[in-house]
């Protein structure tokens, strides 16, 4: 890694705490468009900074919030809660 790219990754993991905060208050709130769009985000970002675990997570919960099913719910929790889980390990 190039040491601009680390530098880069470096600003990207100081966002790791909010973007934890801002999960669990999406999902606490039930704010599902707000919880949908960060998810979204957090997919993509994170697995281009090479966070693959991370994107998978958040592409598998996306998938959940997509069926829309009762029973997905609470597996939409568990992974919300992995994807904090994921995220507070990096800081």
């Amino acid at each position: 890694m190039t040491d601009k790219f680390i530098e880069i990754k470096n600003k990207y993991l100081a966002t790791f705490s909010q973007k934890s905060i801002d999960l669990k208050s999406a999902r606490e709130t039930k704010d599902m468009p707000q919880l949908h769009l960060l998810l979204h985000k957090l997919a993509g970002s994170s697995g281009g900074y090479g966070f693959d675990d991370l994107s998978t997570y958040c592409q598998s919960a996306l998938r959940l919030m997509e069926d829309k099913k009762e029973e997905d719910m609470t597996y939409l929790d568990e992974h919300i809660q992995q994807i904090v889980n994921l995220l507070e390990m990096q800081y």
